[in-house]
Parts: C-alpha cells; structure tokens; sequence
C-alpha cells in the first residue's frame, strides 16, 4: 500500500513576496547581446529599487542586504 502524500508543507520559515511595477518588453525573435544586457540592467536595477523600497516594511529591526550573485 502507498503512503499518501502530504498536500501542506509547513516550514520554519518565514517567506515574504513583493511584486512590483511590469517591464515592458517587444518580442525580438534573435535579440542582440546589447538588447538582451540592457533588459537584464534594467531588470537588476528594479529589482534592487523594489527591495530598497519595502525591506524596512518587513525587516525593520535588523540590518538587511541584498545580495544578486
């Protein structure tokens, strides 16, 4: 007999998600490098705003970083 599969993980963890503003993007069938990098710029500099913007809101007692590898 098979053991069922839980439907709920439960975690120590405590997970936030902040969606921000859309990029706009044209669809480009063979985009160059350069389209391809200035996309990936704006899209990291977004990224860093959005966390800039909120990380009081959620982690307001201690020192937070953003880290992009």
């Amino acid at each position: 007999m098979k053991q069922p599969i839980p439907c709920c993980v439960f975690s120590a963890f405590h997970f936030i998600s902040t969606v921000g503003s859309p990029i706009p993007v044209e669809k480009v069938l063979n985009p160059s490098q350069e389209t391809i990098d200035k996309l990936h710029s704006r899209y990291i500099e977004d990224v860093k705003n959005l966390y800039e913007k909120n990380k009081e809101q959620y982690h307001p007692t201690e020192k937070s970083e953003l880290m992009i590898v």
